[in-house]
């Protein structure tokens, strides 16, 4: 199989008629906003902050008459090339169809280490044989201001992951 596209976006929505799917505001930068600075847990885990998101993906078979079965995940990479997080294997099914898109909800975005912006790269991987193979990428930048004059306690908290 192989990846036709992946998109971050806030959402999307599939065509009940036509089958045709609709990406909402693509996600290249994302700015949040805290009451404090982002500091470290100090147990090494990284701070997240919450975030509706999806990873859209399309994939096609190799060969349009063969039909196939695969599993990809997506691994999210800081600048420095260390793993910030990983999904479990999700499964794409090309038996029924040529193509097949994946609609992945995420739920949280990681927080720059000691500074004020820091680019992540989400990586689609396919598995294939006993490993993982690099089929995409999509830089994410996220910066982050400080309020500590913010009220109502809208401001997103980050959490440990």
């Amino acid at each position: 199989m192989r990846l036709v596209w992946a998109v971050l976006c806030t959402s999307s929505s599939v065509d009940s008629v036509s089958n045709n799917i609709s990406l909402f505001q693509a996600l290249e930068q994302v700015q949040m906003v805290l009451a404090s600075p982002a500091q470290d847990a100090g147990n090494g885990d990284r701070r997240i902050a919450p975030l509706q998101f999806q990873l859209v993906a399309l994939w096609a078979r190799t060969n349009r008459d063969e039909a196939e079965r695969g599993d990809f995940r997506i691994v999210i990479a800081a600048e420095n090339e260390d793993t910030v997080g990983v999904t479990p294997p999700i499964g794409v099914d090309l038996t029924s169809h040529p193509r097949s898109r994946n609609i992945v909800n995420l739920t949280s975005v990681p927080l720059p280490d000691n500074a004020d912006s820091q680019v992540f790269e989400y990586r689609v991987e396919e598995h294939v044989g006993d490993t993982w193979a690099l089929r995409g990428s999509i830089p994410l930048d996220v910066s982050v201001t400080v309020d500590q004059t913010a009220a109502g306690g809208e401001i997103p908290t980050p959490v440990v992951v």
